[in-house]
């Protein structure tokens, strides 16, 4: 059976275009024209990965998102955001509240399928550990102490990619071609997810830093022993 996709959106055309043309492709496809709906089939059947419209009446995407990242069963997720808004601002939103990825409306097909895979095909590991920290993929958080943040499929590729190199300088092309397979239209996206991170950080207290390098890049900064 293929991976099940959820796909949340007002417009029933939409809708009746996604679902045929992802079964064909050998996804299993459940549909949501509301935002409560899709938080009740979510709860109910965990989807493999969901496609999210923004702007919705009643409850809109940046909530159904926000919600689904509170919810310990349902975080890990792949949320990948379709959007008619092409404004940065509506974007760096829908990141803020814990997306992984955006395809702006109208799109083609096959950059959607593209994007689904790249969400789908995220390596299973065991955790990684970097200075004070434990990094888990199978529970999708950091932790420290006991303490622990949640993290979501792209928050968990970028700081593995940075824990894997520490106390080296990234840069922004490295980052975009490791982590967003080098879409140069998501380098906007780099700075969101880089605040993200550094947050969770300063939340667990950890001795670790994610550094701007100023016209270079980014280092994780470990404690030297």
């Amino acid at each position: 059976m293929g991976a099940h996709i959820l796909v949340v959106d007002d417009e029933s055309d939409l809708l009746d275009t996604l679902q045929p043309a992802l079964a064909a492709h050998g996804y299993r496809v459940s549909t949501a024209r509301d935002g409560e709906t899709a938080l009740s089939l979510a709860a109910a059947h965990p989807p493999d990965l969901i496609l999210l419209d923004l702007i919705m009446p009643g409850l809109d995407g940046f909530e159904v998102c926000q919600r689904l990242r509170a919810n310990t069963r349902l975080r890990h997720i792949p949320i990948v955001m379709l959007t008619a808004l092409h404004e940065i601002p509506a974007v760096v939103r829908g990141l803020d509240t814990g997306a992984d990825d955006y395809v702006t409306k109208p799109f083609d097909l096959p950059e959607l399928l593209l994007r689904i895979r790249a969400r789908l095909a995220a390596p299973h590991a065991g955790p990684l550990r970097v200075g004070d920290l434990v990094i888990s993929r199978a529970r999708h958080e950091l932790r420290r102490d006991g303490r622990t943040e949640p993290l979501t499929p792209r928050e968990l590729d970028l700081v593995e990619l940075f824990a894997r190199q520490p106390n080296q300088v990234l840069s922004r092309q490295t980052v975009l071609a490791a982590v967003w397979g080098g879409d140069d239209g998501a380098a906007s996206a780099v700075d969101v997810y880089i605040g993200r991170l550094r947050r969770k950080l300063a939340a667990l207290q950890s001795a670790v830093r994610l550094r701007t390098v100023r016209g270079d890049g980014f280092v994780l900064d470990t404690p030297q022993e």
